[in-house]
């Protein structure tokens, strides 16, 4: 299932939303979810809330970032739609 990292269990601490993430990810569509160029993954929950999660299964942080500032990332080829495999992992993580 889907970790927290320390910086997770540190930030949920401070009142971040991290502990919605298994929610989100069970809710997202394919197209909420993304790659980084680092290669963690994305998932883009409600009201701009976004779930860094490593290859691992490690959910890094929460951060809230806008539509707008998601669609200036995908421009940039910061981040690009996830692929079906790594959807299909995300998706195993958080049943």
């Amino acid at each position: 299932g889907l970790t927290k990292s320390p910086h997770a269990i540190n930030r949920a601490a401070q009142g971040r939303k991290v502990g919605v993430a298994v929610n989100d990810v069970q809710r997202a569509r394919p197209a909420d979810i993304y790659r980084q160029r680092d290669g963690r993954l994305v998932v883009r929950g409600t009201r701009g809330r976004e779930h860094i999660i490593e290859r691992n299964g490690e959910l890094v942080t929460t951060i809230e970032r806008t539509h707008s500032q998601n669609l200036k990332l995908l421009r940039k080829g910061d981040r690009v739609p996830a692929s079906r495999d790594e959807i299909e992992f995300l998706k195993g993580l958080a049943k």
